[in-house]
């Protein structure tokens, strides 16, 4: 599975199609504006090792989404 096809989604959309929308999507817009750029990346790692089981079983990249 190569990575750019999951980090343009989460990008594009500043990670609301994976948080819930209530806490971590707004805490996430919160420490983007006060922290800048390389928190989203950092934010990025946290998701992808928090889930690393179910990206790793995917097949091809449209499964990942």
């Amino acid at each position: 599975v190569e990575l750019p096809a999951i980090f343009f989604s989460w990008f594009l959309s500043f990670f609301t199609d994976c948080l819930s929308i209530e806490v971590n999507a707004f805490r996430v817009w919160d420490v983007f504006l006060v922290d800048g750029l390389n928190v989203l990346f950092r934010i990025a790692l946290g998701i992808l090792c928090g889930n690393e089981e179910e990206p790793l079983e995917c097949e091809s990249n449209w499964a990942v989404y």
